[in-house]
């Protein structure tokens, strides 16, 4: 019985194999980037800039997301005042270096955590896409890093406006 199931599977797999593959998508279409999401995910190329825009659209519309990126600048803020107050200018000088280096990782933590948990099929649904599915991770960890330098970039204008971070 079970070499029957066996030979019969392997008949069934043959005629699939031998199954002429039909494509319904278009060819040559152009990709039309017309939210700002997209453009900005423009800016990694036609390799990553698709899946880096939904990654880019899904992430900043999370409550979640958006909390720790406002969470994030407070915090370099009262690091960085804590530290003032205590310690000479090369300690505050390490203490704002470290802080920024919080904030990086702080307001993306959650982008970069959990990167494809919040899709219904999880990473499984990217392995149907006509690319590598390794350039899913890639173009999702270079959204999350796109973001950490302008939190960083945030957190130095907003220290040196209150004399905090060092010029």
């Amino acid at each position: 019985m079970l070499a029957a199931w066996c030979l019969a599977l392997a008949a069934v797999l043959l005629r699939l194999e031998r199954h002429p593959l039909t494509v319904r998508a278009q060819g040559k279409t152009r990709a039309e980037w017309d939210t700002l999401y997209d453009r900005v995910a423009a800016w990694f190329g036609p390799r990553y800039g698709p899946v880096a825009g939904k990654t880019l659209r899904y992430y900043l519309r999370s409550n979640r997301v958006r909390y720790n990126l406002f969470l994030a600048i407070p915090m370099l803020a009262f690091f960085s005042y804590t530290q003032a107050r205590t310690a000479g200018p090369m300690a505050l000088f390490a203490s704002v270096l470290s802080a920024m280096a919080a904030v990086g990782f702080v307001g993306t933590a959650v982008m970069a955590v959990n990167q494809f948990g919040y899709d219904e099929g999880g990473f499984r649904r990217y392995f149907l896409l006509p690319a590598p599915a390794g350039d899913a991770f890639r173009a999702s960890t270079f959204a999350a890093l796109f973001l950490s330098p302008i939190l960083v970039g945030v957190g130095i204008l907003v220290g040196n406006r209150r004399g905090t971070a060092p010029a």
